[in-house]
Parts: structure tokens; C-alpha cells; sequence
């Protein structure tokens, strides 16, 4: 009897703590659930992050006299567009990628900014050339809607910093960079026998573009046509729609040439003194015929030597 008693007893007491166990099992979810809700909503965390805009266009605003054009370099789809057709572009029609133009502009850019203490505008387009052409008319140029909403923003950040520019300095400069494969060590020059660059011609009553050329010589490029030839001989890559449609022969235009750089130029080992060679002879082209100066030098009265 007494066995039985303690048996029951020790049951009892069994059966009552593993019911206090459940209960505060299903207690402390419930409180911890009940701690959250009466948090401050600030604590919470949400989601922030927005999708990347995908650019097909790179506009930089810059503050010397020059614009550089990269428009055939890029690579990204166009969702939506349709591919150009051969049928309707002639024979000028082209779909090939100017392998590191783009990387070639920027480092364009950089080295300015290391020589002048200031930036060019610059205006590149990523879009593949399959999509767009921007350096052909319109007509030429793309075959959807789509494709034409980038070819118009891109033509019109140029219209947009060309009047910036002549608003600020009265003239300037467009470097349209391109790729060739035909002489891969040389620079083939495209001012339309001079016609983009009018406003420098009648300023100087001279030749610039032999100018021109026989300053990027000195630099160290190989230049085509070189600056001893006669005029009117840029017959290859004499310049395309970007240098045309908003060349200095055209009101409210500026000096724009066509630069297309070979293929060995734009090596991963030669850009950066290809950039570098480039720069050297722009340097005293823009200084002597439209005014730069190293803004650096200025502000500290002529005794910076930062960048050099």
C-alpha cells in the first residue's frame, strides 16, 4: 500500500511539472512575439534597396573647351530596340565594337584633369553598335523608337555643352575618339579636309589642321594624313555625323575632329601613354588657340606644381 501511494504521488507530480514545461513553451513564443510588436517601427528593418538605373548614355559636365565623344565603344544590349538592317544603313553600315575607345576617353579625361586642374565634357555612348549607330543621320542611325531616344540624348548633351562652352569661352574643341584597324601603330585625323574645324581655320587664315597634326607628331603619334601633306587629303576616316552635325561650319557650332587611334594604340599596355602622348600634344594646341590655362597654377600664383 505504501509502495502504490508513493507510485502515485510521484505521477502526479510527473504529469504537473510537464505541464508547467508545455505551458512556458508556449508562453515565451507568444511574449517575445508580444516584446516585438511594441517595438518602435523604426527598429524594423525594410527594404531599401532601389534596382541600378542601367546607363546607356555617360554624360559629364566639365569646365574646359572641350567635349570628348566615345560613341562606339559600347556593349550593352537595348532592351526593347531593334537591330539595325544592313538594307537600310548602305554601305557605311557597321555593327563593329571600337575595342577601348571608351577606356580611352576616360583616360583622356584623366590626364586633362592631371594637366589643366580641370575636366572636359564628356559624352559616351555604352549601347552596342548593333542597336545604335550615334556617329550616322538619323536615318541610318537606328531602326526603333527605342534607339532613338538614346541617339537624340546623346547628340543633345552635345548640343547642350556646346552652347556651355561658347557661352563660357567664346570657342572649343570636339574630339570624337574612334578605333581602326587598317595602320594599327598610327591616328587617322577627320576634319572633312578641314570643313569641322572652320572657325579655327578663319581665326588662324592658315591650315589648322596641319597644325594640328604636327603637334600630336611632336608628342610621339603617328598621324594621318601627317602635317606635310597638301591640303584636302584626309580621304579614310575623314570624319563622320558627330563632327559634321555639330562642327564650327554650322551656327552655334565648335572645332570638331575625328581622331581614330590604332589598334595598338589601344592595347591594354599602350592606352595610358597613348592617352599620355595624346595629351602632350593637345596640351599646347588648346593653350595657344583656345586660351587654357592650368587653373591649379593660377589660384596658387603660378607655384603649384601638383599633377605634373
Amino acid at each position: 500500500m505504501i509502495n502504490l501511494g508513493r507510485r502515485c504521488m510521484l505521477r502526479s507530480s510527473f504529469m504537473v511539472s510537464t505541464l508547467f514545461v508545455l505551458a512556458m513553451g508556449a508562453l515565451v513564443p507568444a511574449a517575445r512575439a508580444q516584446t516585438a510588436s511594441n517595438q518602435p517601427a523604426s527598429t524594423k528593418k525594410t527594404a531599401t534597396t532601389k534596382p541600378k538605373k542601367v546607363e546607356f548614355v555617360t554624360i559629364q559636365k566639365g569646365t574646359l573647351p572641350v567635349i570628348l565623344s566615345a560613341p562606339h565603344g559600347g556593349e550593352l544590349d537595348l532592351p526593347g530596340s531593334l537591330p539595325r538592317d544592313r538594307k537600310s544603313g548602305g554601305s557605311r553600315f557597321q555593327t563593329v565594337r571600337d575595342v577601348r575607345s571608351i577606356e580611352l576617353a576616360e583616360a583622356i579625361a584623366n590626364q586633362l584633369e592631371a594637366e589643366f586642374g580641370q575636366r572636359p565634357y564628356v559624352v559616351i555612348l555604352r549601347v552596342s553598335r548593333k542597336y545604335l549607330d550615334a556617329n550616322r543621320e538619323a536615318d541610318y542611325a537606328y531602326e526603333s523608337p527605342e534607339a532613338q531616344v538614346v541617339y537624340d540624348e546623346y547628340h543633345g548633351a552635345i548640343e547642350q555643352f556646346k552652347k556651355a562652352i561658347l557661352e563660357k569661352h567664346g570657342s572649343g574643341l570636339l574630339i570624337d575618339v574612334h578605333g581602326q584597324s587598317k595602320e594599327k601603330g598610327a591616328v587617322y585625323r577627320g576634319t572633312r579636309n578641314g570643313l569641322t574645324i572652320s572657325a579655327l581655320n578663319r581665326r588662324l587664315g592658315k591650315d589648322a589642321a596641319a597644325l594640328y597634326s604636327k603637334v600630336m607628331e611632336d608628342a610621339g603619334l603617328r598621324m594621318i594624313p601627317p602635317s606635310t601633306a597638301a591640303p584636302n587629303q584626309e580621304v579614310e576616316y575623314n570624319g563622320g555625323e558627330i563632327v559634321v552635325a555639330h562642327g564650327s561650319q554650322n551656327p552655334g557650332g565648335i572645332d570638331c575632329i575625328q581622331m581614330e587611334f590604332g589598334a595598338d594604340l589601344r592595347s591594354v599596355a599602350a592606352l595610358p601613354q597613348t592617352a599620355k602622348d595624346f595629351v602632350k600634344g593637345l596640351s599646347p594646341f588648346l593653350k595657344e588657340h583656345y586660351g587654357v590655362s592650368d587653373q591649379r597654377q593660377a589660384a596658387a600664383g603660378g607655384t603649384s606644381q601638383a599633377g605634373r
